[in-house]
């Protein structure tokens, strides 16, 4: 059973950009680090709560009121487990098992949405960006001329009785300019997907609710303009963009869910991606 005695507060400092999103989650970036974190409704909410020094059940009840949602202390527990893990709090007093998988596990078991944070480095960042780009294909058309000389007539002028004169003009230099045009084509590979885990980073994905972490390649993800599709009665209850490449779908059951392989579809305008190599598990609500 969770304790009370566990106190948590916010370890950030000065320097972080915060953008609250429409649908609870927050963007943050640590000018300081580079740093960019994603937290969606649940794991923001703890994190407001944590402002100042808070115990493990005033996070709970602060949970409740911004979610208005049943929140237990063992989910709260896994707000702080999130956010701790980050580095975006510090935790104090009586102390616990935070990060407990088996825990986490009953709670996925009973279709909760679990809290999620996600964080990408400048290095990663750096990284994604790299894999998602392609190489530039020049090619270079040049047009050599050479100098061409041409001489004028030659004159003959004869006198009487015996003096014969010669005047050959100047030669006549032609000059063709040269002339060199270079084109370059960027070739550009198709949006792709780089990976796809849940949120314990597993490719099994609980069918009676569970968190999607995504990562594209060549993509263009944007908060509250990008939707996603399943094979299965599966809908997104909350998307979270962390940029182009990188978003995170906390997904519920719309109806049965037959365990078997996991397909999905997502789009962003007219960009269209097709991602798979997931299963998930059989729900009935």
């Amino acid at each position: 059973m969770a304790t009370t005695q566990l106190f948590v507060q916010q370890s950030v400092a000065e320097g972080y950009i915060l953008e609250k999103l429409p649908d609870g989650s927050w963007a943050m970036f640590d000018r300081v680090t580079n740093t960019v974190y994603a937290l969606d409704a649940g794991a923001a909410a703890a994190f407001e709560a944590c402002h100042e020094r808070v115990t493990l059940a005033e996070i709970a009840e602060a949970m409740r009121r911004r979610l208005a949602m049943a929140v237990s202390d063992e989910m709260a527990l896994e707000a702080v487990a999130e956010l701790q893990r980050s580095g975006l709090v510090v935790v104090s007093g009586t102390m616990q098992e935070i990060g407990n998988a088996s825990r986490r596990a009953l709670l996925k078991a009973a279709g909760v949405a679990l809290p999620v944070v996600l964080s990408l480095s400048a290095g990663e960042q750096r990284a994604f960006a790299f894999s998602a780009g392609s190489l530039p294909v020049t090619t270079t058309t040049t047009t050599t001329a050479t100098p061409t000389t041409t001489l004028g007539p030659t004159t003959t002028t004869t006198a009487a009785p015996t003096t014969t004169t010669t005047t050959t003009p100047a030669p006549t230099t032609t000059t063709t300019t040269t002339t060199t045009t270079t084109t370059t084509t960027t070739t550009l590979a198709p949006p792709f997907i780089v990976s796809a885990v849940d949120s314990d980073n597993l490719t099994t994905v609980g069918g009676c609710g569970d968190s999607i972490i995504i990562a594209g390649g060549n993509t263009h993800f944007v908060q509250g303009v990008t939707t996603i599709t399943f094979n299965v009665s599966l809908v997104a209850s909350s998307i979270t963009v962390t940029d182009f490449t990188h978003m995170t779908v906390i997904v519920v059951p719309s109806g049965t869910v037959t365990a078997g392989p996991l397909t999905f579809t997502i789009t962003t305008g007219t960009e269209v991606v097709h991602g798979s190599g997931l299963t998930v598990t059989a729900c009935t609500p």
